[in-house]
């Protein structure tokens, strides 16, 4: 004959096995949620591109289409620092991204998630024992990644342009104002790794 404590442990275990998959029912995670990084999944080969390039993008300021089809549109102008993997996870309610130099000198290892509020947040986990948030903002056909959680004026921002399914391009901007103000410190261009096919 079971008691009533017995009862209430069976109870307690019961609720504790059906939990899980009441909170993904509601926390599911619909396709429209991660349209933002569709572009950018996959294994890519960074290279950061010549001042000559930085300054050319400068002179132009966002009018990329003469960078694109110069300087910018060779990997010859730029130097190769790393690959980097970019994939969906948890059933695509999360972005995992993995960073390492030719050298493996620097790696890094990020995980993106929705917040409560329905916006996209990182967090990057660095070799060098950096630990540093980003907000994911998209602005017309741009995304930009504005960190958050700072404490001090300076801040740092990376501006993701021109995506295409070959290859995108990322501008490094630091401000020692609280953002008030943006300098562009590096440019780079992030090209997709073609897996060759076995010979036959």
């Amino acid at each position: 004959m079971r008691t009533g404590v017995g009862n209430k442990l069976l109870l307690v275990i019961a609720l504790a096995c059906l939990q899980p998959n009441q909170l993904w029912a509601q926390n599911s995670c619909e396709e429209s949620d991660t349209q933002l990084f569709q572009k950018l999944l996959g294994t890519w080969h960074e290279y950061r591109l010549s001042d000559e390039a930085l300054a050319a993008f400068e002179t132009t300021l966002v009018e990329d289409e003469d960078l694109v089809g110069d300087e910018a549109s060779s990997t010859e102008s730029g130097t190769l620092i790393g690959t980097l993997n970019t994939e969906l996870v948890a059933q695509g309610c999360a972005l995992r991204q993995s960073f390492s130099s030719p050298d493996r000198s620097f790696s890094f290892e990020s995980l993106a998630y929705l917040d409560p509020t329905g916006n996209w947040q990182e967090t990057y986990a660095m070799s060098n024992g950096v630990v540093s948030q980003y907000r994911w903002v998209e602005n017309e056909e741009e995304l930009i990644l504005e960190q958050i959680g700072v404490t001090g004026a300076a801040r740092k921002r990376l501006v993701i342009f021109n995506m295409t399914e070959t290859d995108y391009f990322v501008l490094d901007e630091r401000s020692t104002d609280r953002g008030q103000t943006w300098n562009r410190f590096e440019l780079v261009k992030t090209v997709r790794v073609v897996e060759q096919a076995p010979a036959e």
